[in-house]
């Protein structure tokens, strides 16, 4: 069963993911994502972090690197919700930072779940 993500937010992962194998076959996506999967959950764990300790210098930072590895895979919408997290470090505050991280952790929770049905797919196909 397909993990359930909103139209927009679908169209523009699979294209994401589209010209990924276009580039480099079923190797390139699974490694990709495989990364994007492992990483994740500690990229997340450094914004919560900077929020716990009212670091804005460091929320921005790993925000902004949040942002970049969810841009990568055609998460834009995430991209989005991490980009208003950056801007918040940017301007000095962490203030409404924990509502938004809030968002991005379900809508990332959400492209798990579709991502390891990719790479399962992947690896069906491989063995079949």
């Amino acid at each position: 069963m397909e993990a359930q993500m909103s139209c927009s937010w679908q169209d523009e992962f699979k294209g994401s993911l589209a010209r990924l194998h276009e580039c480099g076959g079923d190797e390139c996506v699974e490694e990709i994502v495989t990364i994007f999967l492992e990483d994740t959950p500690a990229q997340l764990a450094r914004n919560r972090e900077a929020v716990a300790h009212a670091d804005a210098r460091a929320l921005r930072d790993a925000a902004h690197r949040l942002r970049g590895s969810c841009f990568a895979l055609g998460l834009g919408t995430i991209a989005q919700r991490c980009l208003q997290v950056e801007n918040l470090g940017a301007a000095g505050t962490v203030s409404g930072a924990d509502a938004v991280l809030a968002q991005i952790e379900c809508d990332l929770e959400l492209a798990r779940l579709a991502l390891l049905e990719i790479v399962q797919a992947i690896r069906d196909r491989r063995a079949a």
